[in-house]
């Protein structure tokens, strides 16, 4: 197969869009250690030496990891070049954004297969919340779960600080947050209205990509007991 010898990093005719209909591509893109793996070949074009480095694997894992992704149609080969004698390769992810319709995983139901899916980030997170609470300067006196009743007579949790402290105080303490609410009681309007204003907010924050990477959790629900 010959392959160009250079190609711009721009990805310009990169697909858009791939919807997968292999069952093993499939299982993969839904596997976070597998996303973490293609996730440098989204946006640029490397060697599997350069992406092992990057990844922080052995050359070797790498290796076999991006031959499975090409095997499959998650990663090709878009550029050639001779190194010490011999033809390396550049890889790159065949599209910019990946649609796995939910048929084509081997999930047994629609709840056992977003179970699967939350347990992959919110154990992680929850280590890093618990991780970055004992770090801070937070008073176990004063951090804990704040337990009230709503107007409807329903219990409100909140995991933070003690009402009572100033909330600048508060925010200056740790670089975490986490928060259950049930207290919502909007109409379909003012719950679509709130997400718009959500995603908005989101999305002005996302666009700064300065600093910490972060993870932000969010789901709304109607809640039936």
């Amino acid at each position: 197969m010959e392959l160009p010898s250079q190609l711009s990093n721009e990805l310009s005719e990169q697909l858009p869009l791939l919807i997968v209909s292999n069952v093993e591509a499939a299982d993969l893109l839904l596997e976070t250690e597998t996303t973490e793996l293609l996730r440098p070949f989204m946006r640029k074009t490397l060697t599997i030496k350069e992406a092992s480095e990057s990844l922080g694997l052995s050359f070797m894992k790498a290796h076999y990891r991006i031959k499975k992704f090409v095997e499959i149609g998650l990663l090709e080969a878009v550029a050639s070049f001779m190194h010490k004698g011999r033809e390396r390769y550049r890889y790159r992810a065949v599209a910019k954004r990946f649609f796995v319709p939910f048929c084509k995983t081997q999930a047994y139901d629609l709840k056992s297969f977003l179970r699967k899916q939350d347990a992959q980030w919110y154990e992680p997170m929850l280590s890093s919340y618990v991780s970055s609470i004992e770090q801070s300067t937070l008073n176990p006196e004063t951090f804990g779960i704040s337990i009230s009743i709503d107007e409807n007579n329903l219990f409100k949790f909140s995991v933070g600080d003690n009402p009572e402290i100033d909330s600048q105080k508060m925010s200056a303490t740790s670089d975490v947050s986490m928060m259950w609410d049930t207290s919502f009681y909007l109409s379909l309007e003012e719950m679509q209205q709130m997400q718009t204003e959500l995603k908005n907010v989101l999305d002005k924050y996302r666009a700064k990509q300065n600093g910490q990477r972060y993870v932000v959790r969010f789901a709304c629900v109607p809640w039936r007991t």
